[in-house]
């Protein structure tokens, strides 16, 4: 793989895995021709888990954006808009999208925008960026190219509506392992009436515009409907054998010549890291010649599913599609490509020597369900390692059995004192499951001890006041939060 797909790989999955800070939003813009003005289209995609949430009375939750939209030329504002902004009324907090349209003549515009969370005015998103407007002077052009995440035939509630089509716009420019087509949407405009010939060529390139390396992928030519002056381009391509990267889509229209009388570009940005192990599979020499190569086919599978605990979470979906078809190469490579990049040189003993604690803990852990690493105990000891400290209290009159594990330090998330609290509700053996944890990226729930008593508190509350959201009332023989903060 070229050192800088690699690059950009990892810095996806460092990416993903980072907390958010601050409103995390996509705001893109795209400039459409209109008679003698044009029309600048927003186009804002919210990450809703980034909002601040308050829970109603009636136990719904809500978040809510403060928009300021301001659209300059010099220091003179030519338009604005400012709003509220919170996901429809009939549906939980999630990803939502808003877009707003303002018509220009033609210029250089600034746009400014400022989102602020209704909710914590501390928590804020500000967006700027240049507005071209040319003038008609060209026989034909192109309008900017808007990159789409779903395309629905058909008017639909939720989706954005054009030309008898629904349109979900795609964040951050980014295409994800879950995209297998790479839709977009623009429009192509005959100023002039001509006779001569005019033909859309799609090309998809390797790198951003104008990398003076950049790879043609694929491209396409075919004639431009006549007699249009406003045609729209609607237009899909097959992404599912690229691999991870920078790239750029690049609209022409051309005669038949092939002289370029107009051009149009959008950058994006690909992960597929099944595929990147494909390539690096067919590159790679040694591995033909790997320890890999020994393993029982039987036992492949297993092996697999023992790495799942200890994979980057942004290889999780591949490792699993992975262990799901019959391609025992592609299961060699993955164990082989792990290890190696550990270490070069100790690639095998180290296989080894995590294969022999998995296989201990699938017998400590084993549930007669799965496996024993696949448990929420098995799961985390084998992520994180043997924790420092552990107790396990069975004999609480008040709850079913739970165990608490502290760690001194977990590097990966450079925290210390770091606590897990697992309970086995079902009383069946080694059925423990994970019930709070301090540790950033697992589940944290405040509610824990009143889960974890919620038989006994149903019984000696006195009412729906009895507790409150978080602790449960204090009763002889309920040690779990004093042993929790005291280990």
């Amino acid at each position: 793989m070229h050192s800088k797909h690699i690059f950009f790989f990892l810095l996806l999955c460092f990416t993903f895995t980072t907390k958010v800070c601050a409103i995390d939003v996509s705001i893109s813009h795209t400039v459409f021709q209109r008679n003698s003005n044009s029309l600048v289209e927003i186009q804002m995609h919210f990450i809703g888990g980034s909002l601040k949430s308050l829970e109603s009375r009636f136990g719904e939750q809500s978040v809510e954006a403060e928009i300021l939209i301001l659209i300059k030329q010099g220091e003179e504002i030519k338009a604005f808009d400012k709003y509220l902004l919170s996901p429809p009324a009939d549906s939980t907090i999630k990803d939502f999208q808003d877009l707003k349209l303002f018509e220009l003549s033609s210029g250089e515009y600034s746009l400014e925008i400022l989102a602020v969370d209704s909710h914590d005015e501390n928590n804020t998103f500000e967006y700027k960026a240049k507005v071209s407007i040319p003038l008609k002077k060209e026989q034909v052009a192109l309008s900017n190219i808007q990159l789409l995440a779903n395309i629905q035939e058909g008017e639909k509630e939720g989706f954005f509506n054009k030309n008898g089509f629904s349109f979900e716009i795609l964040p951050f420019d980014f295409y994800d392992k879950k995209y297998n087509q790479l839709h977009f949407y623009a429009e192509s405009y005959v100023h002039k009436p001509t006779e001569e010939s005019l033909y859309l060529e799609v090309g998809l390139y390797q790198d951003f515009y104008l990398d003076k390396q950049a790879q043609l992928i694929s491209n396409s030519i075919k004639p431009i409907e006549e007699n249009k002056s406003i045609l729209p381009l609607l237009k899909s391509l097959d992404l599912s054998k690229i691999p991870s990267g920078n790239f750029h889509l690049r609209l022409s229209i051309i005669n038949k010549q092939k002289e370029i009388l107009s051009i149009s570009h959008k950058n994006f940005q690909r992960s597929n890291p099944f595929i990147d192990l494909e390539v690096m599979q067919k590159k790679d020499e040694f591995f033909e010649h790997s320890f890999v190569n020994k393993l029982d086919d039987e036992k492949l599978n297993y092996y697999l599913k023992a790495h799942i605990p200890i994979a980057q979470y942004a290889m999780n979906n591949v490792l699993n599609t992975i262990i799901d078809n019959n391609d025992n190469k592609s299961k060699r490579y993955f164990i082989y490509k792990y290890w190696k990049d550990q270490s070069i040189d100790h690639a095998e003993a180290l296989f080894y020597k995590y294969i022999e604690i998995a296989e201990a803990i699938d017998k400590m852990y084993n549930s007669g369900f799965g496996f024993g690493f696949e448990t929420d105990r098995g799961f985390m000891y084998l992520k994180y390692g043997r924790p420092t400290q552990s107790i396990n209290v069975s004999d609480e009159v008040s709850a079913p059995p739970y165990e608490i594990w502290v760690y001194d330090r977990i590097p990966e998330t450079g925290q210390s004192n770091v606590k897990f609290i697992f309970y086995n509700p079902s009383l069946t053996t080694n059925d423990y499951q994970l019930l709070h944890s301090t540790c950033i990226g697992e589940r944290r729930n405040l509610q824990w001890e009143t889960v974890l008593y919620g038989n006994a508190i149903t019984e000696d509350s006195a009412g729906p006041g009895g507790i409150d959201n978080t602790r449960a009332p204090d009763n002889f023989g309920r040690n779990a939060r004093k042993l929790f903060n005291d280990l």
